[in-house]
This record gives C-alpha cells, sequence and structure tokens, in this order.
C-alpha cells in the first residue's frame, strides 16, 4: 500500500495554493494530488483521506473546473430547457417525475443539471451559448421555437422529449394520439356523446378559455396536437363530428384554471357534456372540484378522464380514469443518452403507456344516452 511521505516543511503555504504547490508542500507529483480529487480509485482511501485533509487545511479545495474542462473538453454537467417558468418543473408532479428521473443519472455520474430560464424572447436566451454543459435536453418545446435552432448550433448531443421529431436529433416519448385515443374510445362505448376537453396549452401565449377552429390548426405544442388527434380518432368512429366538441385551453396545465373553466360549461343545463376529456390528471382534479361545487355526482352525473396518472389520480374521490405515462423513466432515458450510457441515435424511443380504469367513469345518465 502506497504511504504518503512527510511534508517537506511544516510552514503554511502562502495564499493562493494550487495543485502544484501543494505537491510540493506533501512531497507527492502532482498527478497523486489530481488523482486525489478526480480519480480516488488510482489511490488507496487511507492515501486520499490524508490529502485531502491537508489540503482543506490550507484552503485548497480542488482543481478549478476551468482546468479540467480544458484537459478533457467535459463540463460534467447536462442542461435542460423548458419553455414554463422554472417553478412549474417542480410544482407539476408530472414534470417532477421527469425531473427526478434525470436527477436519477447525473447523481450516478455525479453531474450537475443546469436548468435554463425560459424568456418572452429567444433572442434574450444568452445562457444557450454560454453555458458550460456536455449536452442537452429539451423538453415539450412548442415547434417553430427559434431556441431549438440555436441549441443545435452548438453541436452537443441533444435528445427531445415530448416533442415533433427532428431530423437526425434523438428522441424521447410516447404515442399522445394512441395514447388519447385509447381513453376516448373507453369513454364512448360506455355511450357518453356529449363531450368537452380540456386542452393542454396550444401556443405560448398565456391563453385560457374556450377555442377555435382557427386556434385548433394553428397549435404549436406537439403533445397537445397529438392528444387532440387522439380523442378526434376516437370520436369519429362514434359519428360524433369533432368540430361540434367544445375544447377549453388551460395555461400552465393549472388545476384551478381548469376548474374555473368547467363551471362555465357545466353551468349550462342545456346540452351539458356528460364527460370531460382533459389533457393532464391536474386539470381532471379541477374538474372534479368545479362538478362538487355545482352539486354534480362524479360517476352518476358526469365522467372525467385524465391523463398521466400522478399520484394524485388515485387519492382524490373518485380516483380518476387515467393514462398511465412513465415520466420518471423518459427523464431516466433522456439523460442516459445525454451521458453516454446507452449509444447516440436519431431515433425515436417510444415508451410504454397504459390505461388505468377507476371509479370516475360510468355510462351516461338514462335521460342523456343516444
Amino acid at each position: 500500500m502506497r504511504r504518503l511521505p512527510p511534508a517537506k516543511s511544516n510552514a503554511p503555504l502562502r495564499d493562493g495554493v494550487n495543485l502544484k504547490s501543494l505537491a510540493k508542500h506533501l512531497g507527492v507529483s502532482a498527478m497523486t494530488i489530481s488523482n486525489a480529487f478526480n480519480r480516488p480509485e488510482e489511490l488507496s482511501a487511507s492515501l486520499r483521506q490524508r490529502i485531502l485533509s491537508t489540503a482543506a487545511s490550507l484552503g485548497y479545495h480542488g482543481p478549478r473546473p476551468s482546468g479540467r474542462m480544458l484537459r478533457t473538453g467535459l463540463a460534467g454537467a447536462i442542461a435542460l430547457f423548458n419553455p414554463d417558468p422554472i417553478p412549474h418543473l417542480f410544482e407539476d408532479s408530472n414534470a417532477s417525475a421527469f425531473m427526478a428521473g434525470i436527477s436519477e443519472v447525473c447523481e450516478k455520474h455525479q453531474y450537475g443539471l443546469t436548468v435554463l430560464p425560459p424568456v418572452p424572447d429567444s433572442s434574450q436566451l444568452t445562457a444557450v451559448d454560454k453555458v458550460a454543459v456536455d449536452g442537452f435536453i429539451l423538453y415539450a418545446i412548442p415547434d417553430h421555437s427559434s431556441i431549438v435552432k440555436r441549441i443545435l448550433g452548438r453541436q452537443l448531443p441533444t435528445v427531445t422529449v415530448d416533442m415533433s421529431k427532428l431530423p437526425a436529433v434523438a428522441a424521447v416519448g410516447i404515442d399522445d394520439r394512441a395514447a388519447a385515443r385509447a381513453i376516448a374510445h373507453h369513454v364512448l362505448q360506455l355511450g357518453h356523446r356529449r363531450i368537452a376537453i380540456l386542452s393542454l396549452e396550444m401556443m405560448p401565449d398565456g391563453y385560457s378559455g374556450p377555442v377555435t377552429d382557427e386556434r385548433v390548426k394553428k397549435c404549436y405544442a406537439p403533445v397537445t396536437r397529438q392528444r387532440l388527434f387522439g380523442y378526434a380518432d376516437a370520436l369519429r368512429k362514434v359519428r360524433v363530428d369533432p368540430a361540434v366538441v367544445p375544447i377549453y385551453e388551460i395555461r400552465t396545465n393549472d388545476d384551478a384554471e381548469a376548474s374555473f373553466w368547467t363551471k362555465s360549461f357545466l353551468k349550462q343545463k342545456r346540452g351539458r357534456p356528460t364527460a370531460i376529456f382533459s389533457m393532464s390528471d391536474r386539470m381532471a382534479i379541477g374538474a372534479l372540484h368545479a362538478a362538487a361545487q355545482l352539486g354534480l355526482q362524479v360517476p352518476r352525473d358526469l365522467s372525467i378522464v385524465g391523463f398521466d396518472d400522478i399520484p394524485q389520480a388515485t387519492s382524490c374521490v373518485p380516483a380518476l380514469t387515467t393514462i398511465r405515462q412513465p415520466s420518471r423513466t423518459k427523464g431516466q432515458v433522456a439523460a442516459s443518452i445525454v451521458a453516454g450510457d446507452v449509444p447516440y441515435t436519431s431515433e425515436l424511443r417510444l415508451l410504454s403507456i397504459e390505461l388505468i380504469e377507476r371509479g370516475s367513469v360510468a355510462r351516461p345518465p338514462r335521460t342523456t344516452r343516444s
């Protein structure tokens, strides 16, 4: 076992201690000091601990990251960009599960995770050009965003998640159209024909409320667009024209906003829907609250379905029928691609989904059945 030789001098080092001066003070090579901080497996535990203890007592806490980057070309960090406000990534159950998956891989590799802030104008996002990272994860960015082109211009490993497929770029997601079609079919086969849809954002302009056909046609959000296609597929199969189904767009997937707009259309007794297709569990829970406030019982008077299968989907009353999607796995797979755990290819990795049947769906009230 290697032993640390005695220091050549007991005199304290001057201010500005660095790797070379510390090595000289301890009477070892600079490589040995570097290994203590960067490659601990190269040293015995006792040798490394003595180096670190001596370094700490002298105010030296390791080589500068900038120097390590010059030597290795690696920053030891991954960047995540999402257009929603950063707090949303931690407050929204689906997004936070995705973040947890990324964090697991970062912890495994001892990588940092840099979350880039959203800005109204992509030209203001200067961090894209100067952030020191080894790759990017792009999460749920609308089509035609100029930010994507700027990030790809960095020529670093990049993975898109819940986005339209880009040429030569790795991608992770689910078949949102098939998932929405499956849950809509489940409701429609019970006899429901009066439907309302609570939609995720279509464009990043902060709008909430009833949606026109023109806005649907301009929808920039890939996940929203694919789920609308899925609902429309199921509706056409039972000969319901999707154009007559009211859609309410809810900004930032907010349950309170969903509750507000759900109450607005449930108050209209004439032609009131018997079922609500919600593009998220969070909005579906908002719809449950709205129904309760109006004295409607779910599922006797109204059926509601969600999407995501967040933890609250099982604890609400009644528990939500929903689509389970592997949000945490999305984060794990995306980060693993950037980290090099799996080969980088331009393929779209589609993850599996599952229809979860619970208590929020039943046959429509007898007087409204077709």
